[in-house]
């Protein structure tokens, strides 16, 4: 993910959502490298998880929320959430 800025792909994959903020990292550093990668999808982006974290609560939470079609608003809801 950290080599991803700047950078835009058709379809974007970021799996093991559980396990993220790393106990090594704060949640909102961790938020913002998440931004980063969700937001270089074009058409598709793809999140997997395996089990809770306040990364995957909140991801449910805005997509639940969401209007059909809402596309890059989801990620911005989630930065309100994460981010500082």
């Amino acid at each position: 993910m950290h080599s991803s800025k700047g950078l835009e792909f058709p379809v974007v994959a970021i799996p093991g959502l559980g396990y993220m903020p790393h106990r090594d990292y704060g949640i909102h550093e961790e938020a913002k490298l998440l931004y980063v990668a969700m937001t270089r999808a074009m058409d598709q982006l793809i999140l997997t998880a395996s089990k809770a974290s306040p990364f995957v609560s909140r991801i449910q939470q805005v997509h639940q929320a969401a209007k059909p079609g809402a596309g890059k608003g989801i990620v911005s809801s989630l930065m309100g959430f994460l981010g500082p």
